[in-house]
């Protein structure tokens, strides 16, 4: 369930950065103007919520994380599942499939990925 609420709340997240987005491009011309920066800022953030969860992100994040997904086999008892878990993160990564490697790069994503903004 933590990997399941850390996906979550960046849903939330992009949800609240969608409607004030909505509310800024409604804006008159001259007021936009004077929130340009902001409207800048709140793409960008939408860029790095959808690449978070992205379905190649998530894979990469919940194995970083040891996410476990397995239910406990209720013949084993406890035993079976549910040990002790790293906090699970989300991250920005940077893909290398010739190398087959996956690093943590919070910035690199931006020009190597490009995700369209929902």
């Amino acid at each position: 369930m933590k990997f399941v609420d850390a996906v979550h709340e960046q849903l939330i997240d992009r949800d609240k950065l969608k409607a004030v987005l909505t509310h800024l491009e409604k804006m008159t011309p001259e007021d936009a103007g004077k929130m340009s920066a902001m409207a800048t800022w709140i793409r960008l953030r939408l860029k790095q919520i959808n690449a978070l969860i992205s379905p190649d992100f998530l894979d990469i994040s919940a194995t970083s994380s040891k996410a476990d997904f397995t239910e406990p086999d209720p013949e084993k008892g406890a035993e079976s599942g549910y040990c002790y878990s790293p906090p699970i993160k989300l991250e920005l990564w940077s893909v290398d499939a010739k190398k087959g490697e996956a690093t943590c790069s919070p910035l690199e994503w931006v020009n190597a990925k490009d995700p369209p903004i929902e």
